[in-house]
């Protein structure tokens, strides 16, 4: 049996290796200066939260680098990715915030301590809700906040909880789909986050309709040969043009992921 991929470079005693991730973020991000902030933020998520993982089993830690992964894709901003980092190990233990400015950066524990707040407000789909509802929910998160890196911050931990609750229960599986397609979704489309919203749409619709699901993915997979088809037709075309007007260049296309 194949063991799955890990997500971050490991230490062989069993340790997230910090440097590496971080020299693979520098790669990704050349123009991004002074590291230093995002490297004590997962040295110290490291230290205080060794052992903490999340309700469907990923390392507290694991989860933390996630987010800042999104955090910087979204924002390149590293202080709400350190910030991402943290918030993730706090909602675990209680680590006083004045040791945050203290050890990573003042900007850094105003953030986790406005995300903390938020991350009290708990949001109960048990019982379904009108749209009017559902809408005031969405405008009580951004209300709350004054900075919307907040926000940010809580979509990025939605986003890394709908990748990983394949092998939750169910029913539990389900409510967090619904709510994550009423509340989540939706409000990364009013902040014009369009990665984030078809993303958690993909995963939320997965689950809640998952036999409907299938049946879309299983056409679009039917006629993917029918669009790589049309691609390497179109490339051909343009390369003949190209050639009759002597331009000498390469050409190549795919076909992109519906789902």
């Amino acid at each position: 049996m194949l063991k799955p991929k890990q997500k971050f470079p490991y230490l062989s005693e069993g340790n997230i290796d910090i440097d590496l991730w971080l020299a693979q973020l520098k790669e990704r991000y050349p123009n991004l200066k002074e590291w230093d902030i995002l490297q004590k933020a997962a040295l110290m998520a490291q230290k205080t939260g060794k052992g903490l993982t999340t309700f469907y089993g990923q390392p507290c830690l694991e989860q933390g680098l996630e987010m800042a992964e999104i955090m910087l894709s979204l924002t390149q901003d590293k202080v709400s990715a350190a910030s991402a980092i943290l918030t993730s190990i706090l909602q675990h233990l209680h680590v006083p915030l004045e040791h945050i400015a203290e050890e990573v950066h003042p900007d850094v524990e105003k953030l986790v301590a406005a995300s903390k707040t938020l991350q009290s407000l708990k949001i109960n789909l048990d019982k379904p809700r009108d749209a009017i509802q559902i809408d005031r929910i969405r405008k009580m998160l951004i209300a709350m906040v004054s900075d919307i890196r907040v926000v940010l911050i809580k979509l990025a931990e939605r986003t890394t909880i709908m990748r990983g609750i394949r092998r939750i229960n169910p029913t539990q599986r389900r409510l967090l789909a619904r709510e994550t397609m009423e509340i989540y979704a939706p409000l990364a489309n009013r902040l014009g986050i369009g990665q984030i919203k078809w993303e958690l749409e993909d995963i939320a619709f997965r689950y809640i309709k998952p036999e409907t699901y299938k049946k879309i993915a299983k056409f679009l997979a039917e006629r993917r040969s029918d669009r790589e088809q049309r691609i390497h037709n179109a490339i051909a075309r343009i390369k003949e043009g190209l050639h009759n007007i002597q331009i000498d260049a390469k050409l190549s296309g795919r076909a992109k992921h519906n789902l």
